[in-house]
């Protein structure tokens, strides 16, 4: 059963405000929304205002806002001019014999080029190999610069927040491909952002917009109710997760009933933040370094943010780990947090215009998850031709 702590914290509390809402299978069936707007009254606004500054996006109607934030750090530019020069050395060598030079705080921190904590002669001796052509960039850690955007949310019901597939139907391979930029607009988004390219393989659940598409197995699933709560559950315990509780949901046990209450699935992986805290392993390999990365967390039912993070574009972004990119949800207070498809996908619409930077200029992918003003909400034709092929 879907039974957990946080749920049912969340559950009580929505019904103490929507004492007639439920959360059955047949309110759903019956369109029986939750208005999230009566919760917090002060966050919505029946205007179309569209505000965009330099580092900001935000919409009214729907509350989305987007911020833009960037990180930059040249390790070993001791002196903080933009470059790494054989002063530098001269400057941390003389730091080192205590000279009398005075370093800034950032200085000393980016004279540490093994980043093992301590200012040493090693350092130095790491600025000088550079300098020299003796020591690669990765070897070096010359760049750290960090770009990334935090779209935090609320919905006046789970309605909103949709998703849809390229080409306007399910992909049954990988050869269906659209533009984030294109879905967005044919659905009429106020934001998009790429999901799990679940065209791109055969297992995994695929559940969009109440409708399920496919049940294979795949180890890692995000879940998104159409209560608002969102949770993260698997048919195992997650390869890479060593906590997690016993009363997680396992998709293969559900009922019927609790599965029509499946909004959306993202089926990609690895969790995040599971019960408020990051997960305690991540995998490794290639998937272990530093990319793009797209996740979606979770505060409260209504409430929930996306982080885009740019990557694979040394002197703009490099792409983070994932105990960092965890950590970045940690940090903003969610107690859900999980991983999808990243890289090159990692694309994201404003207004119907992509406001980032993606690696190698992005690329199509198979589905997207994305904002919808009420009033806006397109035809579900991929639905419609599902079921119908179904009844064939």
């Amino acid at each position: 059963m879907r039974v957990k702590r946080i749920y049912a914290l969340a559950a009580a509390a929505l019904l103490s405000v929507y004492p007639a809402a439920g959360f059955s299978a047949s309110a759903a069936e019956s369109e029986s929304w939750i208005d999230f707007s009566e919760k917090w009254p002060d966050k919505f606004f029946d205007d179309d205002t569209v505000e965009v500054t330099e580092n900001t996006y935000k919409s009214h109607d729907l509350n989305v806002r987007i911020d833009r934030h960037e990180f930059n750090r040249l390790t070993g530019d001791v002196d903080g001019n933009g470059e790494v020069e054989v002063a530098d050395a001269i400057m941390a060598l003389r730091y080192q014999a205590e000279d009398e030079v005075v370093i800034t705080r950032d200085g000393l921190r980016n004279a540490d080029v093994n980043e093992d904590g301590l200012f040493t002669a090693e350092d130095t001796a790491m600025m000088l190999g550079w300098l020299s052509g003796n020591l690669e960039d990765d070897e070096f850690f010359v760049d750290h610069s960090l770009v990334w955007f935090v779209i935090d949310f609320y919905v006046r019901s789970m309605e909103n927040l949709r998703g849809a597939f390229a080409k306007g139907s399910y992909p049954e391979s990988n050869k269906q491909v659209d533009s984030i930029e294109d879905m967005a607009n044919e659905n009429n988004a106020v934001f998009a952002i790429n999901c799990d390219y679940c065209g791109f393989r055969d297992d995994g659940v695929i559940i969009r917009n109440g409708v399920t598409y496919r049940e294979t197995y795949r180890s890692d699933l995000c879940l998104l109710y159409k209560d608002g709560v969102m949770d993260i559950v698997s048919d195992v315990k997650p390869q890479y997760v060593d906590r997690i509780n016993d009363d997680k949901t396992y998709y293969r046990t559900m009922s019927d009933d609790e599965k029509a209450n499946i909004w959306q699935s993202v089926t990609f992986y690895p969790p995040l933040v599971v019960d408020g805290e990051v997960c305690e392993k991540f995998p490794g390999g290639n998937l272990g370094k530093a990319h793009p990365r797209s996740g979606i967390g979770y505060f409260e039912p209504g409430h929930y943010c996306f982080i885009q993070v740019e990557g694979r574009q040394p002197g703009y972004s490099n792409g983070i780990l994932l105990p960092d990119y965890a950590q970045m949800f940690k940090d903003l207070g969610c107690v859900e947090a999980f991983n999808m498809d990243g890289g090159s996908s990692s694309v994201i619409v404003f207004n119907g215009k992509q406001i980032n930077k993606p690696a190698w200029n992005g690329r199509e992918t198979s589905d997207i998850l994305y904002l919808v003003d009420s009033a806006k909400i397109p035809e579900d034709k991929a639905a419609a031709a599902w079921k119908e092929k179904q009844s064939e």
